[in-house]
């Protein structure tokens, strides 16, 4: 896209073939969304990302926030801890 922005979103459904079994013959599904977005800045030189999962039935989710450089890629969650 114009102005070094990227977005990208999908959504998916899994079939859970364990689960089938497990429920006497009903067919369970797991939904999900993705998105990601990017900018890159000074001449392509640094890209800065965030990208998240949500998953629709329990509303899991996951947030991942990345910078590169051409040389480097570093993501912000390498020393956090919980």
């Amino acid at each position: 896209m114009p102005s070094g922005w990227t977005f990208t979103a999908q959504y998916y459904c899994d079939c859970l073939f364990d689960e089938i079994e497990k429920s006497g013959g009903k067919r369970s599904f797991e939904h999900g969304a993705t998105l990601n977005i990017s900018k890159t800045l000074f001449s392509e030189s640094l890209k800065l990302s965030a990208s998240g999962l949500i998953m629709l039935i329990d509303f899991d989710s996951v947030l991942e926030l990345i910078f590169s450089t051409k040389e480097r890629k570093k993501e912000l969650t390498d020393n956090m801890k919980i």
